[in-house]
């Protein structure tokens, strides 16, 4: 078993910044019930797997600067999550049913990745305060978007 002593765990928080890791560390799911922030910028990660679902209660989640290319549908369970930072990866593709479960997100962070498609949904986020998307291959923005950029801070 392993010993979770030696990782940074405190109020809810975990922080993996600047680890080694390629995957998701198994040890995370033991706290699905009170794990709120998870940062795992500047790793290896290559997938979010469905597993990443079970940690229900995240509010934010932080995983840029990995070299991710796969983000499984089950994050879309993480109904909770408010801050969600996917930039700065290889993602071809995010799926919809992330953003039709997970409305209370506020801040969304995609830019910096290989997107050829906007992810529609995004656009009724209706509590949405920060996007950005810059550096992408999306070539066309839906005009729903256009709705809440309003809303949208600068």
């Amino acid at each position: 078993m392993e010993d979770f002593s030696e990782y940074p765990i405190k109020e809810g928080v975990v922080d993996l910044r600047f680890g080694l890791y390629d995957k998701m560390p198994s040890f995370l799911y033991a706290y699905s019930d009170t794990l709120i922030e998870l940062c795992l910028t500047q790793n290896r990660l290559r997938e979010l797997p469905k597993d990443i679902g079970s940690l229900f209660m995240l509010q934010s989640l932080d995983v840029s600067h990995n070299k991710l290319r796969i983000i499984d549908e089950g994050l879309g369970q993480c109904i909770r999550l408010k801050n969600l930072n996917l930039s700065n990866n290889e993602l071809t593709i995010i799926p919809n049913d992330i953003f039709k479960t997970c409305v209370h997100i506020e801040n969304c962070f995609i830019g910096n990745n290989m997107l050829s498609v906007f992810p529609q949904h995004i656009c009724r986020l209706s509590l949405l305060e920060n996007l950005e998307v810059h550096c992408n291959m999306v070539e066309m923005i839906p005009f729903e978007l256009s709705l809440i950029v309003s809303s949208l801070s600068a």
